[in-house]
């Protein structure tokens, strides 16, 4: 009489063998959503830095004195006093409010043009410097 061996289950080198390519499977969705994250931080920053640099070309637009260089400034620090100044001061504290204390602006005027520049460090970007300049142009 000969014996028939027939294999009924799973050999333990199978399991091993899935649980190595699950293993891998699920490292690379770790990474992707890690890489996310990451960039969905920067975005965010530069979003609010595009928002905020708006917001003082608006200001600047608003103003009939502006055509003066009333607004410019250098080291986040606004060069005159007055309402103005007082505007500035609000704009980068809420510049270091939203992009963490290296948020670095300056607002140069030449002739009738503004030129707004903010700089940021990204943590998540191995402390890469992020940069953000716009002009604005006053009538």
């Amino acid at each position: 009489m000969q014996c028939r061996k027939f294999q009924s289950g799973v050999s333990l080198l199978e399991v091993m063998i899935a649980m190595l390519v699950l293993g891998i499977g699920l490292l690379g969705v770790a990474a992707l959503q890690a890489s996310s994250v990451r960039n969905t931080q920067n975005s965010y920053e530069r979003t609010i830095a595009i928002v905020m640099v708006d917001s003082v070309i608006e200001s600047i637009r608003a103003n009939p004195n502006a055509a003066a260089g009333a607004y410019a400034m250098s080291d986040c620090t606004p060069a005159g006093g007055g309402l103005i100044g007082e505007q500035l001061t609000h704009w980068v504290a809420r510049l270091q409010l939203e992009l963490g204390d290296s948020v670095q602006c300056s607002i140069v005027f030449n002739n009738d043009r503004y030129v707004i520049e903010v700089n940021w460090k990204d943590e998540r970007q191995s402390e890469m410097t992020e940069t953000l300049i716009r002009t604005a142009v006053v009538l």
